[in-house]
This record gives structure tokens, C-alpha cells and sequence, in this order.
């Protein structure tokens, strides 16, 4: 948003109102620096996608123990080894799926003359340089939806026979 504030212009000048970014304002980049862009609808889509897989799986959970529990011959009978390893196997589960579900989409993306650069949800910065081997391809769109307000794609960047797929928002990378 911008703010309207009266300014004196020279010694005999009339007051008259200026526009003043906001503080969401952002400056452009100056010629030469890359374009940095935000990857904030991958990362919702991810994030609420593994959310989802892990709420799945604590149901799916619950409701085994229960079973595991009620059942004659279950581990009601004092036995918690059983359960203590199917918790862990769960619980391992769970941290690997939602990873890789985060894991797949970057913090963002810097858009260079001469290369792409993704940097990776865990710090990982990955250059695909803009050559004769570079080509940026929607594998799949992803729209609007109760998981994610914005469109997502999952978007294939490769050069120099490096492939790498990524989940992104719409329009992040421009594709070829």
C-alpha cells in the first residue's frame, strides 16, 4: 500500500501530495542482479499435502492400534515390543513422506541471463545453465484448489543431461 504525505518543494513551492511506498513495497532489482522470485504456492501446496499424508497416516494408525489393541491375542496382554516397533515404523514413515513431499518444492527461484539457479527447501542451489541443453517443461498443472488457494505446476528443468523435477506456482520459470 502507499501513503499520501505533504512535502515542500523549493523555498516559495506550494505543498503537494507524494506517493511513499508502503512497507510491503518491493524495490526493483537494479540491471545485472537476477531476478529472485519466492516460491510461495509450491511451498503452500507442499506443506498442506504433507500435512494431509501425515493426518492419513495418524488415522491409519490409531485405528490399527485400536484394532491391534481390542483384538484376543492382541498386545493387551502387556507385549509392548510389537507395538513399539509398529510405532517407529510409523513414526519413520511419516518424517520420510512428509519430507519428500516438502522436499519437492525449492524456497525459490533466481532467474539469470545466463542460468537458472533453484535453491532447494534445505539450502541446496542447483544452476542450470541457459545453453543449447537447457529446457524448462510442465509435466503436470496443478489448479486451484482447498489445498492451495493459487495454481501449482510440476515443472522439469534439465541442461547438460542434469534432470531435476520441481514443485512450483504457476508462471514462476518461464518455460520455452
Amino acid at each position: 500500500m502507499s501513503a499520501t504525505h505533504p512535502i515542500r518543494i523549493g523555498r516559495a513551492a506550494r505543498t503537494r501530495a507524494v506517493r511513499v511506498a508502503g512497507p510491503g513495497a518491493v524495490a526493483p532489482a537494479p540491471s545485472g542482479a537476477p531476478d529472485v522470485r519466492e516460491n510461495r504456492g509450491g511451498t503452500r501446496r507442499a506443506l498442506r499435502v504433507g500435512l494431509l499424508f501425515v493426518g492419513v497416516l495418524v488415522v491409519l494408525y490409531a485405528t490399527l492400534l485400536l484394532y491391534d489393541r481390542t483384538t484376543p491375542g492382541g498386545t493387551s496382554s502387556g507385549s509392548a515390543g510389537g507395538v513399539l516397533l509398529f510405532s517407529a515404523v510409523a513414526l519413520a514413515i511419516g518424517a520420510g513422506g512428509f519430507l519428500v513431499s516438502v522436499g519437492v518444492a525449492p524456497r525459490r527461484v533466481e532467474l539469470r541471463p545466463d542460468a537458472t539457479v533453484v535453491v532447494g527447501r534445505f539450502g541446496r542451489r542447483r544452476e542450470f545453465p541457459r545453453d543449447g541443453s537447457y529446457s524448462a517443461r510442465v509435466v503436470r498443472r496443478f489448479p486451484a484448489s482447498p489445498i492451495a488457494p493459487e495454481p501449482a505446476v510440476s515443472l522439469e528443468l534439465s541442461s547438460n543431461g542434469v534432470r531435476r523435477t520441481y514443485l512450483v506456482e504457476a508462471d514462476l520459470v518461464p518455460t520455452p
